[in-house]
């Protein structure tokens, strides 16, 4: 069977705290399950850089943060490439005579030439009706959570998830719908339901340290102090910090978590509606879909929340692809967002617009392997080129340089994990001293991965979007 249609569905800040992940052992996420159970549930799948914007941006164009400069959220699409000429995959699709229909945050801004039809409220907060009152209430902190007031409205998500589905029809060829879902970011507000199926208390999410009371204490990271004692690496985790820090008890820190995997369970069942539409339209076997996240999110490990690191929990997210021809399995090969350009140019015979930094994920559909060792995140402390970071991850074992602009005393400073035996990053072999001898040859056999240099920059300073 050929390929007639392709869905993406783009979730925000979504690490691997779903069921074909494993990542949280009381994540609610059925039909995630559904889908990575038709086709391909990449194991080791990397965002391109650590934050929103950058990282849709080398989804939809293929090109890395340090070819373009997009390094954090204040690169916007119109600062590296030309509007109006259809440079991305999907405006390339659609030079092809495809019809593109976006509902939702796919990128943070995007080229209308791009899309055949656009649809995304752009809510503040990330909801549609909710009184002052309310948002007050439940809206004044940065990491709020909560339940939906009865009466209140819906959600965008919500809003956003049916009108693609009207769109969906029997019959359908040469469509690709496009679904950008909030949820799971902050603030994790979600119908009361989704709350209820998660665990009261919840479980710590793995990797998450506590105290030696038993308790998750944020200001208690002596340990990780010593690891990571150059400045540019304390000027990430303390800047990190303050969300766990905000919490005054392990049972407030609890419920946060938990108000984030219900926010997932939520998501996930937007995907459901999405999938069951699908198939109620007979093309649920006929399209090529595709879910990820622009990024992950970090909960409370190394006594970090939110983004902004190049640790697993913010690097490595869900990618499931499912569609005619792909036979259902795990994939452990590091694989990357670049790579869902390259992927189209190869499927349907595009022209990119420039060299591509991906790889093609088709070989893979048959169940054969990458040819790259690893793949590239990078971020920056500021987006300048004298402070940035970068990881190359492969399927064992991961390697962060932090430029010497950023590391302080001319030197690149340095964290290499073994993701078999450490697999939440605990215990950084370049920190041992002296350093063994397997370690340095880890090293030199990895730090050659990364690039040699940063792109041109784009002003600004991270922020939390």
């Amino acid at each position: 069977m050929t390929i007639k249609n392709v869905l993406i569905i783009v979730a925000d800040d979504l690490n691997d705290m779903i069921e074909p992940l494993g990542g949280h052992p009381q994540a609610v996420t059925p039909n995630l399950t559904r889908l990575a159970a038709m086709g391909l549930n990449c194991l080791n799948a990397a965002i391109a850089a650590w934050a929103c914007s950058p990282s849709r941006i080398a989804l939809l164009y293929g090109l890395a943060g340090w070819r373009t400069g997009a390094f954090n959220n204040q690169a916007m699409i119109e600062d590296i490439f030309p509007l109006n000429q259809c440079l991305s995959w999907v405006g390339r699709l659609r030079d092809a005579g495809w019809s593109t229909y976006q509902c939702g945050k796919v990128g943070h801004t995007n080229d209308p030439e791009d899309w055949t039809l656009m649809f995304d409220p752009k809510a503040e907060k990330y909801d549609v009706s909710f009184s002052q009152a309310v948002r007050d209430e439940l809206l004044s902190r940065s990491f709020d959570f909560g339940a939906v007031p009865e009466g209140q409205g819906e959600l965008t998500d919500e809003e956003t998830t049916r009108e693609l589905c009207e769109t969906i029809h029997r019959g359908a060829e040469k469509h690709l719908w496009a679904l950008g879902l909030h949820r799971p970011h902050f603030p994790c507000v979600v119908p009361q339901p989704f709350i209820d199926m998660i665990p009261d208390p919840v479980s710590i999410p793995p990797g998450v340290t506590l105290d030696a009371n038993g308790e998750f204490n944020p200001q208690d990271d002596a340990a990780i102090n010593a690891q990571l004692a150059p400045a540019v690496i304390q000027r990430i985790v303390n800047a990190n910090r303050k969300v766990p820090a905000s919490f005054k008890s392990t049972g407030e820190y609890l419920e946060y978590v938990r108000h984030y995997l219900a926010a997932v369970a939520y998501m996930d069942s937007l995907v459901g509606q999405v999938l069951d539409r699908l198939e109620a339209c007979g093309l649920l076997e006929s399209t090529l879909i595709i879910f990820t996240s622009d990024n992950g999110e970090q909960l409370g490990e190394k006594q970090c929340g939110r983004k902004f690191t190049l640790w697993d929990r913010v690097v490595r997210v869900p990618l499931i692809i499912a569609g005619p021809g792909i036979a259902p399995r795990n994939v452990v090969d590091p694989v990357s967002l670049l790579d869902i350009y390259a992927t189209m140019v190869d499927l349907f015979g595009i022209t990119p617009h420039a060299p591509l930094d991906g790889e093609s994920l088709v070989p893979l559909f048959g169940g054969g392997s990458m040819t790259r060792p690893a793949t590239v995140t990078v971020g920056a402390v500021k987006n300048t080129s004298d402070k940035t970071c970068a990881k190359a991850r492969t399927a064992s074992h991961s390697i962060i340089r932090y430029w010497p602009g950023s590391a302080g005393a001319g030197q690149c400073a340095l964290e290499v994990y073994d993701h078999v035996a450490d697999p939440y990053e605990h215990s950084n072999l370049a920190a041992i001293s002296p350093r063994p001898l397997e370690t340095q040859a880890l090293i030199d056999s990895l730090l050659p991965l990364l690039p040699a240099t940063m792109a041109r920059a784009i002003t600004g300073d991270e922020d939390e979007e």
